[in-house]
């Protein structure tokens, strides 16, 4: 395939010591391409199963650059139905507007774009739309569509303003509304990653509604909230001392339960289900210290779980699931693995310090896709999401791309 390259992993097992990188090191496409093509093709195939997941012909399309300003680091959620995505930007603090009584906003900003159906030519210039500072969301993170609502991960700001998840309305005037800000009155660290879990088989039993979610009919499948609060913000001087362990919490906004379900973490961070909603996958990415500082000796990992459920019969209102059978899925060769997704076919995709990494569901890494433009060593990539029609947009800090031509669909969009 014309933008393939396929790797020797057998030739590659002894590499001189030059070859030999720090985990802060890229993908250099040279040690181990069987056709000696480097950089030049964007497709890395480990497995030939890789070769399954591309269509002909398959692109890596350079869309955006903002030139040292970081507006595409995470969110990263498609609406499925507007080929429209929202992204957050990295930390501005040059930027953040604090008012008479210590409130801030726009610590990070918060935009929607309009993804074209074939990749561009030149760079995408309209479709921007920013959306409005807020001091409810002065430091978005991760995010998830809810409905029309988009579910922020908000990290706070100082004391005042809790790390918080933040119901904001994807249509104008783009209403923020918290949703949850405690556990059980202590204080978050800084909440990242954020996904709805629809369980199998599990429904309301009742008709119900909340305030700000809106109504689940008797019938309807139970939805939970799980997000992820590593201690990130703490280390890059914008909150307090954490209050609280690096941990995973299921949220169930129709009764109010929160609880920890997952605990033994470095930094929790990117998180989500398979299809099937039986099996969660939690990234670590405790390799990276908040001020930027790199520990190799530190997680740079995927963990994966069993969703374990009540019995059938159970209100879901006083029992709900658990994670259980922890185990090392995979571990990166190139930084640490942040945000995550699934694609319909249970294959695992993460964003590393080259690209995107793709491992089957058996933890074996399939390939990587590189995130470069002419040639250039690839760009580390934060987080990313699939599009409808084959396609992913991948969020590199102050570069978006545009993946096409896959012959995969997201699990969850």
């Amino acid at each position: 395939m014309l933008f393939v390259q396929i790797l020797d992993l057998i030739s590659s097992a002894v590499l001189p010591a030059s070859c030999l990188h720090a985990p802060s090191g890229s993908h250099s496409g040279h040690h181990a391409a069987t056709d000696g093509s480097g950089l030049s093709k964007p497709f890395v195939a480990y497995q030939p199963d890789f070769l399954k997941l591309l269509a002909a012909p398959a692109l890596s399309v350079l869309c955006h650059s903002e030139d040292g300003l970081p507006l595409f680091h995470e969110a990263g959620k498609s609406d499925s139905g507007q080929d429209l995505v929202f992204f957050t930007s990295n930390l501005a603090k040059e930027h953040v507007r604090v008012d008479g009584g210590g409130m801030a906003s726009g610590l990070v900003r918060l935009t929607k774009v309009v993804i074209p159906q074939v990749a561009p030519e030149k760079p995408l210039t309209t479709g921007w739309t920013d959306l409005p500072l807020s001091q409810t969301y002065p430091a978005a993170n991760g995010a998830f569509l809810f409905g029309h609502h988009l579910l922020l991960c908000d990290q706070g700001y100082g004391t005042g303003q809790p790390s918080s998840l933040v119901l904001v309305d994807s249509r104008a005037p783009h209403k923020a509304t918290t949703l949850l800000n405690n556990f059980h009155g202590r204080r978050f660290n800084s909440l990242n990653d954020v996904v709805v879990h629809s369980a199998p088989g599990r429904t309301h039993s009742r008709d119900t509604s909340h305030p700000l979610i809106g109504h689940r009919a008797k019938g309807d499948p139970y939805e939970t909230i799980w997000f992820t609060d590593p201690h990130y913000a703490s280390e890059q001087g914008f909150k307090d001392a954490p209050e609280l362990p690096a941990q995973a919490y299921c949220f169930d906004p129709w009764t109010g339960n929160i609880r920890a379900v997952g605990d033994q973490f470095t930094k929790p961070n990117g998180i989500a289900f398979d299809a099937t909603g039986t099996t969660c996958y939690i990234t670590d990415t405790g390799m990276i210290r908040g001020d930027g500082v790199i520990n190799g000796h530190l997680p740079g990992s995927i963990y994966a779980y069993d969703v374990v459920f009540p019995p059938p019969t159970t209100d879901p209102t006083v029992a709900g699931p658990q994670l259980a059978n922890r185990r090392l899925f995979a571990f990166t060769d190139s930084g640490a693995p942040d945000g995550i997704k699934l694609d319909r076919d249970g294959n695992v995709y993460a964003g590393c310090f080259d690209g995107i990494h793709v491992w089957n569901k058996f933890g074996t890494l399939l390939g990587k896709i590189l995130l470069t433009a002419g040639g250039e060593p690839p760009d580390g990539c934060a987080n990313f999401c699939f599009v409808p029609g084959g396609r992913i947009v991948g969020l590199a800090e102050d570069k978006m791309y545009l993946v096409e031509g896959l012959a995969v669909e997201g699990a969850l969009l």
